[in-house]
């Protein structure tokens, strides 16, 4: 991913939470839904899609999470590659 759109995703922080936390909302639904339609109450449904998916918040944390390690691990170097060439020859001098 290009570097710009990398930069892009951190500046709209606030939409990828929201959409986020939509894309959860829709496999929790998901998971309802085909409960429903196999006989489970409405009451049952949702709390065995619940107990199955697990917390939400749990893994909204996780997901962002791996978010920042991934910036981090790949992040860490945002200098050109033509700078990190000249760097790397002329270390020894």
């Amino acid at each position: 991913m290009p570097l710009w759109r990398r930069i892009g995703w951190l500046l709209e922080r606030k939409q990828k939470v929201s959409d986020l936390e939509e894309e959860l909302a829709f496999h929790l639904e998901e998971e309802t839904d085909a409960r429903r339609n196999a006989g489970v109450t409405e009451v049952d449904a949702r709390r065995a899609a619940r107990l199955d998916l697990g917390n939400p918040v749990v893994i909204a944390d996780d997901t962002r999470a791996a978010c920042l390690t991934y910036i981090e691990e790949n992040w860490t170097d945002m200098r050109p590659a033509s700078l990190v060439k000249f760097m790397e020859e002329n270390s020894g001098r």
